[in-house]
């Protein structure tokens, strides 16, 4: 089943600050012209600062794009409303002490039961004694993963963006 993506007609609507402070990071459409003249598309990143410029003729703040002059974008869509593809959000994790990474993502239940089952029967040592460690070994679902959130232009220049991280629930 295919997501029906929210993107907005650019000017009819556009980014609001996130919390009334920050860009928040969109994809958006563009169209411009090459070098030979020739009408180009694109999908890019970029932020919308809804007061970028005072225009006197309106004598009101306009807003503007961070990277792409505004007739330029045709349409937008909030990074964070485009979902992940099902195969890259693995659910499940196993957890092996003995293992140098240690937790492992799996996209089944059964997966990770059975590295944990497995990591269980390799930590008997050969004189029939169990790891200390053994009773760590474990497996489960994951219910929330780490989103990146806020994300803004740096005004430094010094990075391509700054953000903050919080927990997100796996969606169903």
């Amino acid at each position: 089943m295919m997501t029906k993506l929210n993107w907005r007609k650019f000017p009819d609507e556009v980014p609001e600050k996130e919390n009334g402070i920050a860009q928040k990071l969109c994809i958006v459409r563009i169209r411009f012209l090459n070098g030979r003249e020739e009408l180009c598309e694109a999908t890019v990143y970029d932020w919308y600062d809804e007061h970028a410029e005072f225009d006197e003729w309106i004598d009101d703040y306009v807003g503007k794009w961070s990277k792409h002059d505004n007739d330029e974008v045709t349409h937008w869509i909030y990074a964070d409303e485009l979902p992940l593809p099902e195969e890259m959000i693995m659910k499940y994790f196993s957890y092996d002490p003995s293992d140098e990474d240690g937790l492992e993502l799996h996209n089944t239940a059964d997966e990770a039961k059975l590295r944990a089952q497995s990591c269980i029967s390799e930590m008997l040592d050969c004189d029939g004694r169990w790891e200390e460690r053994v009773d760590l070994v474990c497996w489960g679902e994951v219910k929330e993963i780490t989103t990146k959130t806020n994300v803004r232009p740096d005004p430094s220049g010094e990075y391509d963006y700054l953000c903050d991280y919080k927990l997100k629930p796996i969606k169903e």
